[in-house]
């Protein structure tokens, strides 16, 4: 069987889409962690190295040298760059070639939320930035306020903004399904903090 070289083309980048969008959390915490550095004794040290004091020397020079280029280019970079595309195709999204390439970003989503993908990635960032960061406010309680708060505002934000066009049976189960997802995330927070 062979295949178009058009076609070769279009697969290829569904792949490495499809791959950038699972590896994303990942991605993001790995990216993070270089900031994870809990208070102990007199200090912040980093979690990956106890012995490597924070911010200072080498911790410092690697920040700026690897850290901040890629919160810039994985973190923000990632999902500003696929509503970017998202918006600039407007018009492309249900011609077949471009949603071969790109579909798995906004397919299911209502047209005038196609861009809906970069709440869901401010939500991913905003959990694993609650569990990096988590460690700096010191009490295990607030972490878990912290991130209760930021599942309920997803809740609401899915409420208001309504992504899925509910019209079709296949997209209000979307809905649906995304909304039990948020409040099993909600519930399993509270269940943490309360037991």
């Amino acid at each position: 069987l062979k295949l178009h070289k058009g076609k070769t083309k279009d697969y290829t980048i569904l792949s490495i889409v499809l791959l950038v969008f699972l590896c994303y959390p990942m991605l993001t915490k790995m990216t993070l962690s270089m900031l994870k550095c809990p208070w102990i004794g007199d200090g912040f040290w980093l979690m990956a190295d106890l012995q490597e004091p924070c911010f200072e020397n080498n911790h410092l020079f690697y920040l700026m040298l690897l850290t901040i280029p890629q919160i810039i280019l994985y973190i923000i970079g990632l999902p500003v760059a696929a509503t970017i595309l998202i918006m600039r195709n407007k018009n492309n999204l249900h011609k077949r070639k471009f949603l071969t390439r790109y579909g798995l970003l906004y397919l299911g989503y209502r047209d005038e939320r196609a861009w809906w993908e970069i709440i869901i990635a401010i939500r991913k960032v905003a959990i694993v930035s609650i569990g990096t960061f988590g460690t700096l406010l010191r009490v295990v309680d607030v972490q878990a306020h912290l991130a209760l708060l930021t599942v309920f505002i997803a809740i609401v934000v899915h409420l208001l903004g309504k992504p899925f066009d509910m019209e079709k049976p296949n997209e209000r189960l979307l809905y649906n399904f995304e909304m039990l997802a948020l409040i099993l995330s909600w519930l399993t927070f509270w269940g943490g903090l309360l037991f």
